[in-house]
């Protein structure tokens, strides 16, 4: 089975990091949700015209590679997004 790439790994999460993915994802219908122990910054679409950046906080998915993220905003406010929103990882 193949998933999508993401610009995270299962070892960059607080709750799953001791599992391999293959254990994580062998179940199918069930809502998981990844806290990230590493910290990223993305910059991500906000709306047609605007893009803000973003630290995602979790993702979380009933649907592996499928998913939302949450995360906080520079200006301190949750942000909701999807894979297709980022347009950019800042390294």
């Amino acid at each position: 089975m193949e998933y999508e790439k993401k610009f995270w790994t299962i070892k960059d999460t607080l709750n799953y990091k001791h599992y391999s993915e293959k254990d994580v994802l062998k179940k199918k219908s069930v809502v998981r949700t990844f806290k990230f122990q590493k910290s990223f910054l993305l910059k991500v679409k906000k709306n047609s015209e605007n893009s803000c950046y973003v630290i995602p906080l979790l993702f979380v998915s009933s649907n592996y590679p499928r998913g939302f993220y949450k995360g906080i905003t520079g200006s301190k406010s949750m942000f909701v997004f999807y894979d297709e929103d980022i347009l950019e990882v800042i390294k």
